[in-house]
Parts: C-alpha cells; sequence; structure tokens
C-alpha cells in the first residue's frame, strides 16, 4: 500500500491517496498518516494535484518504513482547477 502510495504522490494523485484512507488505515499507517492528511485539507483535498518528489530511498527506520516526498507549488495553482491555496 505504500508503494501504491508512493506513485501516486508522483502523478499528484492525492484524490486516490484520500479516496482509499479506509483501506490504507487498517494496515495501520504510523501516526494514522495525520501529518499527510492535515497537508491535503490544507491544499486542497481531493482537487490537490502538485506531483511529489521522492527524496532516497524507502527504507526502514525504527519498525515501520519511511521517506522524504516534496511537493513544489505547480505554476497554476495546487489544485488541479488551479486556484491558488
Amino acid at each position: 500500500m505504500d508503494y501504491e502510495r508512493l506513485a501516486w504522490f508522483a502523478e499528484g494523485r492525492h484524490d486516490r491517496v484520500l479516496d482509499t484512507m479506509d483501506e490504507f488505515l487498517t494496515v495501520r499507517p504510523e501516526g494514522k498518516f495525520a501529518h499527510y492528511l492535515m497537508m491535503a485539507a490544507a491544499l486542497g483535498e481531493t482537487d490537490f494535484a502538485a506531483p511529489g518528489v521522492q527524496y532516497g530511498d524507502y527504507e526502514n527506520s525504527v519498525g515501520t518504513s519511511q521517506v522524504h516526498v516534496w511537493f513544489d507549488r505547480p505554476a497554476d495553482g495546487w489544485t488541479r482547477q488551479g486556484a491558488a491555496a
């Protein structure tokens, strides 16, 4: 499920990530994925469309795997409609 979400981040498909949160929560993501959910809510929820750039390998830290993903603000705005957040 993590690799699936990393692919969606790269595509800017935050709608897919958010629409499948009930299923994702069944695998107990760290911190209930709250850090990402707060960011996505602030940047447009399912309309948030910024692609992510992964820095480093997805690797084990302390029992869970982690990776850094950066989302630059697209020139036409954070959302599919191009509305600046």
